[in-house]
C-alpha cells in the first residue's frame, strides 16, 4: 500500500521521471513532502532540534539541508524526521534559507523557508 499526499498539489510527482504522474507502484513512489518544520527559525549558533512533519518519509539515510549546509537527520516515522540545525555565518542580522530533506539521496517535492537570526547585532559582536 502506498501513501498518497493529502495536501500536495496534483498531479503528485513520483521518484522516477519514467513514472506517469500519480502512478504509485514499487518502482514509482511518491516523493517525500514537507508539510512543516518546527521551529521555523533559530539562532545562527545552531545546535537545536528541528522537527520535520510531512508525508511519504521513509527510513533511510536522512539528510537535512539548510541552504548550503547539510547535516544528518533521524527517521522517526513515515510522517516525521528530526535533525540538529547547523551553525551558520550570517551576512546580515536575519537570513532566510531554503530547507529541504533527502532520503537515500532522493530529494523532496518541496522546500520550506527557515530563518536564522544572530545572537546579537553584528555591530555589537
Amino acid at each position: 500500500c502506498r501513501r498518497l499526499l493529502p495536501h500536495a498539489p496534483t498531479p503528485v510527482p513520483t521518484s522516477s521521471p519514467t513514472c506517469p504522474p500519480a502512478t504509485f507502484t514499487d518502482a514509482c513512489l511518491p516523493l517525500p513532502y514537507i508539510e512543516s518544520i518546527t521551529p521555523s527559525s533559530g539562532r545562527d549558533t545552531g545546535g537545536f532540534v528541528v522537527r520535520v512533519d510531512g508525508f511519504n518519509l521513509e527510513d533511510g539515510a536522512v539528510k537535512c539541508i539548510f541552504g548550503s549546509e547539510e547535516v544528518s537527520g533521524t527517521f522517526v516515522s513515515d510522517t516525521q524526521v528530526t535533525c540538529v540545525a547547523p551553525s551558520v555565518v550570517l551576512s546580515s542580522e536575519r537570513e532566510s534559507v531554503d530547507f529541504l530533506i533527502t532520503i537515500d539521496e532522493e530529494g523532496t517535492f518541496n522546500s520550506v523557508p527557515f530563518e536564522y537570526f544572530g545572537l546579537c547585532p553584528s555591530t555589537a559582536c
